[in-house]
């Protein structure tokens, strides 16, 4: 069984920016502008419908901020009651200095709005402060993993992917946090062996794209009085919503690869603030237990096609 969700996370959601604008079309900061976004985002994948949103940010702290600002909240919230669609609150892992204003602003999301009835948490001390905090499933996500992304080298992008968390460390992560209901992950393969995840945890792959790489310095933001680019978590103007950089790189899989899944091709990685992207659309999927897929749309605004690319 699969749950069919859509990934509202790393998009500039009021659609100001003049890539985001343009592609979008529409603002989320009214419901029938989330209801319009939903829609598209799941006609992309061949879907009638979804049932579950994501909001917020798993890589940037101050997109989290932005994208569960109030008015955009109130929108989902009214998507949530019209359709029963609830959402799953997305975290970063943040910085010391962004830590207190993105706890309150968790706080406030969870005792006002009913919609979120999961947080997805992406480092150990948020985990563990969520936990304490209690009013929410807990899910972990996507930084959660480590497993090798890199399509330079055959090793680095296997043909079978099987997540390395769904053995010994999630066993143990349970058995410190009973509460854990969910875990994300990225299609970091040709294919997707999901069948060693236990019944207990739901897991749950991103698609269209996988995160590739990330780090704490956005080259996007602006630079300090040293003149060295901000850490994560400095005040911005949202720069990354105005900017678009493509890599293309040689791999040896999966594009371009031959039958046996050998060969050099062209891939594209996108950057957006301080994370890399890499397409990786429809990985086929074994498993044994229900598991999530979390949509994001082909390209808006930052992510651009491969065929815009060249």
């Amino acid at each position: 069984m699969i749950t069919r969700c859509v990934n509202l996370c790393e998009m500039d959601l009021t659609a100001q920016g003049p890539l985001a604008s343009l592609a979008l079309g529409a603002s989320a900061s009214s419901p029938d502008g989330v209801e319009a976004l939903v829609r598209r985002i799941a006609a992309e994948a061949g879907w009638p419908d979804c049932a579950r949103l994501y909001l917020g940010s798993s890589f940037c702290g101050n997109a989290f901020l932005r994208n569960t600002e109030s008015s955009i909240v109130q929108a989902v919230q009214a998507f949530s009651e019209a359709f029963g669609v609830p959402c799953t609150l997305t975290v970063p892992s943040v910085s010391q200095g962004e830590l207190p204003a993105v706890k309150r602003r968790i706080d406030r999301l969870l005792e006002k709005f009913s919609c979120f009835d999961e947080v997805t948490v992406n480092d150990y001390g948020m985990l563990g402060w969520a936990a304490e905090r209690g009013g929410a499933t807990l899910n972990i996500g996507r930084l959660f993993s480590k497993d090798l992304r890199d399509l330079r080298y055959e090793e680095g992008f296997p043909r079978t992917y099987r997540p390395a968390f769904l053995g010994r460390w999630l066993d143990e992560l349970q058995t410190m946090y009973p509460m854990l209901d969910g875990i994300e992950l990225d299609p970091c393969g040709s294919e997707v062996d999901l069948t060693e995840a236990p019944v207990e945890v739901t897991p749950a792959l991103h698609d269209p794209y996988l995160f590739v790489t990330t780090g704490a310095f956005c080259p996007y933001a602006p630079v300090t009085a040293q003149g060295l680019p901000a850490r994560a978590g400095s005040p911005c103007a949202q720069q990354c919503e105005s900017a678009v950089t493509t890599y293309r790189v040689e791999s040896a899989t999966p594009a371009g690869a031959d039958a046996d899944g050998r060969g050099v091709g062209e891939v594209f990685y996108t950057k957006h603030g301080k994370t890399v992207f890499m397409m990786n659309e429809a990985a086929p999927v074994q498993s044994r237990v229900p598991y999530r897929v979390i949509r994001a749309p082909r390209h808006f605004g930052w992510l651009l096609s491969v065929e815009e690319a060249r």
